[in-house]
């Protein structure tokens, strides 16, 4: 008679519904900034500062969320910062 080794397995966690309401959130949210980005493709002149160039829209606009995605980032790194550095005070 031979004897096979229980396996254990740990038990899962029950997932919140707030945060799989926040995946799909995100999910739709990047489908459609996707879908925008592609249904901007013609060429347009952007104007900066003293700066003037040709290119695809799609271009500008996947720097802009990539520029706004830095400055959120940087935002709320700082804002929690300041926020402990309160806490310990």
């Amino acid at each position: 008679m031979s004897q096979e080794p229980m396996q254990t397995t740990p038990p899962e966690e029950p997932r919140d519904v707030t945060d799989q309401l926040r995946l799909w959130g995100t999910v739709a949210a990047g489908v459609a900034l996707i879908l925008f980005f592609f249904q901007n493709l013609e060429e347009v002149e952007i104007n900066f500062l003293w700066f003037a160039w040709t290119t695809d829209m799609i271009w500008a606009l996947i720097t802009s969320a990539l520029l706004g995605a830095v400055g959120m980032f940087l935002g709320q790194t700082f804002w929690n910062r300041r926020r402990r550095k309160q806490r310990e005070e």
